[in-house]
């Protein structure tokens, strides 16, 4: 049997379920699960929570990597496996690392933590080439003033992908990622 297909999406904790950043990660959970992708998360609130219900109502396999720092954080409901790690860098590390794709939607300090930890990791050579691939057109100014004031050549630049909507994400890693071994109906 092959190994099944994890996609990472990173995200805010502060998203509220009648937010716009909510419906997308939820439709991006359901996509990727329809089409026989796991879904790998935080774990916990906000977008996690969103990309793992889309992918548990779709029928998907859900995991949730949580840390004992968020002691009083409850693990979302839509989460069917839990990897619990002892500090935030391990949490970051391991998600990045199941990831065959990783995603991030729009967030806080965090997300524009494990952005830029993928982004290093990728650019070293310590993270295989994987598709690296930001949700939405608002990462467009983050990303301009992250070339800006740095020192990145032009092919470090290029790692991190925007892409426009969940379903243009599903098109990019159908296309890129080998096919998963199970897509569900």
């Amino acid at each position: 049997m092959s190994k099944p297909i994890t996609v990472t999406i990173f995200g805010s904790s502060r998203c509220s379920a009648d937010a716009t950043c909510y419906a997308e990660a939820r439709q991006l959970g359901a996509l990727l699960a329809r089409a026989g992708y796991v879904v790998a998360t935080g774990g916990y609130n906000g977008t996690m929570e969103a990309a793992s219900r889309g992918a548990a109502e779709a029928g998907g396999h859900v995991v949730g990597v949580t840390c004992d720092v968020f002691s009083g954080s409850v693990t979302n409901p839509w989460v069917h496996e839990e990897r619990r790690t002892s500090d935030l860098m391990q949490r970051m590390t391991i998600l990045a690392g199941m990831g065959d794709a990783i995603v991030a939607v729009m967030g806080g300090v965090g997300t524009l933590a494990e952005v830029t930890y993928v982004w290093n990791l990728l650019q070293i050579g310590v993270m295989t080439p994987r598709p690296f691939l930001l949700l939405g057109d608002a990462w467009q100014p983050i990303l301009r003033a992250i070339r800006a004031h740095s020192h990145i050549g032009s092919s470090v630049a290029a790692l991190p992908e925007v892409i426009a909507s969940p379903q243009e994400i599903l098109t990019r890693l159908q296309a890129t990622l080998p096919s998963p071994s199970r897509p569900l109906a």
